[in-house]
């Protein structure tokens, strides 16, 4: 067993409780924002605030929480299956999550961008109530789900885990061999026709078609 490839099995599974906390977080903060300006603005004032164009911004921030988090999970299951697939010395596994990771390290570059930027922005509303600490947090939640994303991208590749993954291909390869020594299947073996009339057993028919 690889230990370095069961630290990356690990890490995979770590990732969807780095992403949970990331939409709680997320979740917290719109709602602490929009509490804040329900009592702050009273409730019918609050009413006809939220029926503004300018409220679309907040709506439209609930429903990217939930694409977030789904984009989150999504990866986070692809991270999970290929993790076991790579502690179990799959190289293609290997090949895949490496393309993926890629992906993912972009995407959460790009979110952790607009946190650091969302950071300065939710100072505006400490008079209302203050989310700089869990816009903070925030970004903390993204340099982690970066790292425990490339963390896995550098320990699979190791001369450790090329050696295990090339053991272990040999052995499965080693064990199909077993399973089918001759290779193909070979072709049934069908019964020789029956011998005609005064021709001998085992003997063939001329090719030169009827005898005189």
């Amino acid at each position: 067993m690889s230990i370095l490839l069961l630290s990356v099995l690990i890490l995979a599974i770590l990732m969807p409780v780095l992403r949970v906390i990331e939409y709680g977080i997320m979740t917290s903060m719109v709602s602490s924002l929009m509490e804040a300006l329900r009592q702050s603005l009273g409730e019918s004032a609050y009413q006809q605030f939220i029926a503004k164009p300018e409220f679309y911004e907040l709506r439209d921030m609930q429903v990217g929480l939930v694409g977030r988090f789904v984009f989150g999970i999504f990866f986070s299951i692809i991270y999970i299956f290929f993790g076991i697939f790579i502690f179990l010395g799959y190289n293609w596994a290997r090949i895949v999550l490496t393309v993926f990771t890629v992906l993912n390290t972009l995407l959460v570059m790009l979110f952790l961008m607009d946190s650091i930027v969302g950071y300065n922005e939710f100072a505006n509303f400490t008079d209302l109530v203050d989310l700089r600490g869990q816009a903070f947090g925030l970004v903390i939640i993204y340099i982690a789900i970066l790292v425990v994303g490339l963390l896995p991208l550098i320990l699979m590749w190791l001369p450790p885990a090329n050696r295990y993954v090339r053991q272990r291909t040999s052995v499965r390869r080693a064990r199909n061999q077993a399973n089918n020594p001759y290779g193909m299947p070979q072709p049934y073996a069908y019964p020789a026709p029956a011998p005609h009339s005064g021709q001998a057993p085992g003997s063939h028919p001329s090719s030169g078609g009827q005898q005189l």
